[in-house]
């Protein structure tokens, strides 16, 4: 072996180009690094020679670091590292035909190999020169790569009887056909093809098979079924298949059939268990009655099973042995078997030397006077008269009473002297089980007769032997305990010389079994009269048996349970609770709550902890188990989820007093009740809710709506709740809110201040509204980067800011105590996860409101988040109201679920449509919007403001005024886009910052789903940037400026009118201000308001026009200190020229003095 230090080979690595030996330069190990076989024998290395391609100075002898084989993708090992610091490292070893490509993903800078990929080669040919021999299969890895990772390798051992790494199953694609391994012992591969056998056959069986009941043998004088094949072979056979018979295989236990249909199997099964029965000792009486039953139990299972195919044959069965017993020549009473509801009926006659017995056979309701058998010794086959039906009698006891009657013309007499002993054997006996109709002798009669009354109803429960049984009895006062799931109708005594017959409550018993028999589909099926029983695995892991003791309870059943272990997980311990609403304070009611399971109490932290988990069975602390159900989670839930633990004590939110109405049971003070009601009621009509005076600083008149929101307001301050005013967005929710805070300051004139948390695009509109109808009101607007680090709030004040200066100033702001707190455009908060939500919720205020026109934009989360809000804690955790209300969360709730939702969180939401008050409302109503602009917006518009202003100036102090005006024009056309967008300034290079675009985005998203809007704009540069938020946002709209095309103009038109899915029409204020009928709108936005208005209001009547039957909403979009709000304030002083009707930004500026002019600039 070559002990100098070999360079690799590139010409020995097949595939790889050569390379000029240029000087070695370090490279990162997760770049391959080139091997040569040593000597050039394939596949050889030895320890000496690995080490040999590693310059460290790390000791490898010990194999610090070493591999563990993960995955063989054709000819790529990889090994999993290994030692110190090798968490997540491998090591890839491409196996050639020349040598081994290595790369170790540490990644180091090294000369050859990195000391992880050298000490991992070592450790594996240390024992194995050529290791990596097996790994090699050249015919894998002939294969494209996609296919080499389809095969899958056992490579936990490298020693394998042929050599190579074996295939494995894949875990995904199994194993790959043809690629098979030597001494395969698994026998998983499809070397051999699939063979298919020649469908077998069944041979034709030439004797018939029936099944014969013997009817008067000596050797049976049970009821049983019996097989016998038919005799072939001979000419009489071939004539009648049925003339003769062979002995029975079954009783000979010789000659069995080779083949059997898969009904005759069935009921050959039958035959042998019958036969096992009736030939097993019955050493008593009582047993013989036992088996004999067990007997007709048998019969009763298998006769409802028996297909049409089947030859049942009754013969009497005289032969000289119990082997011999056959149906003879001639016999053919071929029967089938029906089952029937067989009663028995008696009548007892009172003679004046003898009493008369009767039976009165009952077959499905009717009497069946002379009543025929199959059978001599036995009476359990009665022939029907219609249809050849044989009807099994299923009750051995009342066959036997049958077969006793049957045997003396169904009536026994009995002598008077006799009729004691009779009494006692027959009649009593009989009258325990079955009904008897009683004639008496009308006068000097033995029999004293009286009605019984005031039966109660008991039922023990016994577990033995993986049975529940259950043995109903009926108890009367008077000292007597009969069975209601017998027919009888009697109790009859004898005392001394008298007779005594006492007529049961046959309607009482007859409700008790019928009840019984409803508690499982099994005790309907039953034929045992004397009890009822259930295997006790049916009812494992259910509450079967505590829902039936609970149903047995209500209904006024004793039951006695000591049969039964409470606590098994066929009788678990359910819960036991107790609710009392015991006081109401301002702020909660207070409940005492008990709980138990069985003996043991259930604290309110271990309730709640059980009624919030999804499974229904606990483990208690005794080894018993528990069970909560569905049930009393549904009942529990909202109280515990919504209320407040104390100890065993309960407070709840006196906001959820809609929900207490569903628990007024539990509440014992008359005064908690009716004021419950109380609040119901008002909520139950808004109109009809004591109307609240309109505040006198107000200097607006309300609407009838407008006034009932400021009683419902009012309301919600009386008892301390806060509430979402949801109103459609134009129908004057600020001023309702406004209103509400001016009563509240009227009603308690020193009352701290009050804060309005608005967006940015809202401030001045509430500053302006504020001014408009309660100009007394003082007012702090908290915004901008000059604003105060401190607060001084005075009494009575309004304190206006916005959520980023909410969330930034949360420290200020939650030091401070607020009357109310107004939350508007509330959807802001919806994510209960945002720092908004949580800045919100830090505040302190005595009532909260929140404004939307969406309450619910995104989901059911949005709902809960501002209700939340308004009244902390009304929900719980979210978990806990998805918990209350299962399925609201994603849409799959019932309307049950939905229901009840709506009914608890309707006194907190008021939510009024435009369609709702229509005729309260004018037929258009026009708004200003106004909009703050976004800081780069500011900084252009100031800069070009300042810069105009002071070329106007020189330009007027000159004597060329016609430049002036040009001049004028220009500045004022680069203001008005800016306001708009920088984006429409042609010099360009400036950004789409748009206050008024983000607005109007907000706007559309809270108004498309139900109303059409309209949107102008002077700047088709502008509708363009609109376009584009539009696409982005994927909303629909239509398009029209003075380059539409007629035939285009009429599309587009079309379009928005008639398809619902379009809810946006964009045009150019000149282009589409006339000719246009857009009567599907109802919603209208001027983005660019300017010297015009003629121009606008024709804009306007584009939706409002003969054949609009909504109420139409125009909004001028304004922004906040800008030339636009300033040639408003001209319009308002100049009426004579807003009034005109054709206005230009020529003539209007020729209207203006110097002045004038100028302070357009300012």
């Amino acid at each position: 072996m070559n002990s100098a230090t070999p360079q690799p080979n590139d010409d020995l690595l097949v595939d790889e180009p050569a390379e000029n030996k240029e000087e070695t330069k370090k490279r990162r190990a997760s770049e391959p690094f080139q091997i040569p076989w040593e000597e050039g024998e394939p596949f050889a290395l030895s320890e000496t020679y690995v080490r040999s391609f590693y310059t460290g100075t790390a000791n490898l002898n010990s194999h610090p670091f070493w591999g563990s084989n993960k995955a063989l993708i054709g000819n790529n090992l990889i090994m999993e590292l290994h030692g110190e610091n090798m968490h997540g490292k491998e090591l890839s070893v491409k196996i050639l035909p020349g040598g081994l490509e290595i790369t170790c993903s540490c990644n180091r800078p090294v000369d050859q190999l990195c000391k992880h990929a050298c000490s991992a080669l070592m450790y594996k040919v240390k024992s194995n020169k050529k290791y990596f021999e097996q790994f090699y299969l050249p015919d894998v890895v002939a294969l494209p790569p996609e296919q080499q990772r389809l095969f899958n390798f056992n490579l936990g051992s490298y020693y394998h009887n042929n050599g190579k790494a074996p295939f494995k199953t894949h875990p995904e694609y199994g194993r790959i056909y043809r690629y098979v391994n030597n001494h395969d012992y698994t026998k998983e591969s499809f070397s051999d093809p699939v063979q298919l056998m020649e469908p077998l056959v069944p041979k034709v069986r030439e004797a018939k098979l029936v099944f014969g009941i013997p009817t008067g043998s000596y050797y049976f004088r049970d009821p049983v079924l019996i097989p016998y094949l038919t005799k072939t072979g001979t000419k009489t056979a071939k004539a009648n298949p049925y003339a003769s018979f062979e002995r029975s295989y079954l009783l000979t236990g010789e000659g069995e059939p080779e083949s059997l249909t898969i009904h005759e199997q069935a009921v050959e099964a039958a035959c042998r268990r019958m036969q096992v029965l009736v030939e097993s000792p019955a050493p008593s009486d009582d047993d013989k009655l036992q088996r004999r039953q067990q007997l007709f139990d048998y019969w009763a299972e298998f006769i409802p099973t028996l297909h049409e195919s089947i030859q049942l044959l009754f013969f009497d069965g005289y032969q000289s042995s119990r082997e011999s017993t056959k149906p003879s020549s001639g016999s053919r009473h071929f029967k089938k078997l029906g089952a029937a509801t067989i009663q028995l009926m008696f009548e007892l006659k009172e003679h004046l030397s003898s009493f008369q017995l009767t039976l009165k056979l009952m077959v499905n309701g009717k009497h069946v006077p002379d009543p025929k058998f199959h059978g001599q010794s036995f009476s359990c086959f009665i022939a029907a008269e219609d249809d050849g039906t044989v009807h099994f009698v299923a009750d051995a006891q009342d066959e036997a009473i049958i077969h006793k009657f049957r045997t003396c013309g169904y009536t026994i007499t009995a002598l008077s002297q006799d009729f004691p002993k009779f009494f006692e054997q027959i009649v009593l006996p009989i009258s325990m089980r079955h009904p008897i109709d009683l004639q008496t002798l009308p006068q000097d009669s033995v029999f004293s007769q009286r009605e019984l009354e005031n039966g109660n109803h008991r039922l023990k429960i016994e577990e033995r032997d993986g049975r529940l049984f259950f043995y109903p009895t009926t108890y009367y006062p008077v000292g007597f305990t009969v069975n209601p799931v017998h027919d009888a109708n009697l109790v009859m005594r004898q005392r001394a010389d008298n007779l005594y017959v006492l007529l049961r409550d046959k309607d009482r018993e007859r409700e008790f079994r019928t009840m019984l028999q409803g508690l499982h589909p099994l005790f309907r099926e039953q034929r045992q009269k004397d009890y009822l029983s259930l295997p006790v695995a049916v009812i494992e892991k259910s509450t079967w048996l505590p829902d039936s003791v609970t149903t047995l309870r209500n209904a006024g059943v004793m039951l006695d349970l000591t049969g039964v272990e409470e606590g098994s997980n066929y009788f678990p311990r359910m819960l036991d609770w107790q609710l009392a609403i015991t006081d109401e304070r301002k702020a909660y009611y207070q409940a005492n709550v008990r709980a138990k399971m069985g003996s043991t109490p259930i604290s309110l932290e271990e309730l709640g902890e059980m009624v919030r988990r999804s499974k229904n069975w606990f483990k208690l602390q005794d080894g018993s188990l528990g069970f909560v159900s569905n049930a009393d989670k549904k009942r529990l839930l909202p109280l515990l989820a919504f209320g407040k633990t104390n100890g065993q004590q309960l407070r709840i939110p006196t906001s959820h007093f809609n929900t207490l109405a569903n628990y007024t049971s539990h509440i014992a003070d008359a005064s908690i009740k009716a004021a419950i009601q109380t609040k119901r009621q008002k909520l139950m009509d808004l109109d009809s809710m004591q109307p609240i005076k309109k505040p006198d600083p107000v200097q607006a008149t309300l609407r009838r709506y407008q006034e009932a929101g400021l009683s419902w307001l009012a309301f919600l301050r009386e008892f301390g709740w806060g509430g979402i005013l949801a109103d459609d967005m134009g129908l004057g929710k600020t001023l309702q809110v406004i209103s509400i805070l001016e009563h509240h300051y009227q009603q308690q004139p020193d009352a701290p201040a009050s804060l309005v948390v608005v967006p940015n695009t809202l401030l001045f509109n509430w500053q302006a509204e504020l001014g408009r109808f309660a100009p007394h009101r003082k007012l702090y607007i908290h915004h901008g980067a000059e604003r105060h680090q401190t607060l001084q709030c005075t009494e009575g004040l309004v304190v206006l800011t916005t959520y980023g200066t909410l969330t930034a100033d949360v420290e200020l702001f939650a030091a401070l105590e607020f009357s109310y707190l107004v939350l508007d455009e509330s959807q802001a908060v919806k994510n209960r996860n945002s720092k908004r939500f949580e800045a919100a919720g830090q505040l302190n205020a005595y009532y909260r409101i929140a404004m939307t026109g969406t309450p619910i934009e995104n989901g059911i989360g949005d709902l809960y988040a501002q209700l939340s809000f308004v009244n902390p804690g009304f929900f719980g955790t979210f978990a806990d109201f998805k918990r209350t209300y299962p399925g609201i969360a994603d849409g799959t709730a019932t309307a049950e679920t939905k229901t009840e939702l709506q009914r608890v969180i309707s006194p907190f939401i008021l939510r009024r449509t435009k369609k709702q008050v229509a005729t309260e409302l004018p037929d258009k109503s026009e708004m200003l919007l106004y909009c703050d602009m976004l800081p780069e917006q500011r900084r252009l518009y100031d800069e070009y403001r300042k810069l105009f202003k002071s070329k106007l100036t020189d330009s007027l102090q000159g004597s060329n005024t016609g430049r002036s005006k040009f001049l004028a024009i220009e500045g004022l056309m680069k203001l008005r886009q800016i306001c708009n967008s920088p984006a429409l300034l042609k010099d360009g290079g400036h950004p789409n910052a748009s206050a008024k675009l983000d607005e109007l985005m907000d706007q559309i998203g809270e108004l498309q789903g139900q109303h059409k809007i309209l949107v102008f704009s002077a700047f088709t540069a502008m509708l363009a940037l609109l376009k584009d938020r539009l696409v982005s946002a994927d909303i629909g709209f239509a398009y029209l400026d003075g380059k539409t095309t007629g035939d285009e103009r009429q599309k587009q038109v079309a379009e928005f009118q008639e398809n619902e899915q379009c809810r946006l029409f964009l045009l150019s204020l000149k282009a589409g201000g006339a000719g246009l009928n857009l009567t599907a709108a109802d919603y209208v936005y001027i983005l660019d308001p300017w010297w015009n208005p003629a121009a606008e209001a024709q804009a306007i009547d584009r939706c409002y026009r003969i054949g609009q039957d909504k109420h139409v909403m125009a909004y001028r979009m304004i922004c906040k200190d800008s030339i636009e709000e300033k040639i408003l304030d001209m319009q308002a002083g100049k009426r004579e020229l807003a009034g005109s009707l054709i206005q230009t930004d020529g003539n209007m500026l020729e209207a203006l003095n110097k002045e004038d002019l100028l302070k357009l600039f300012d």
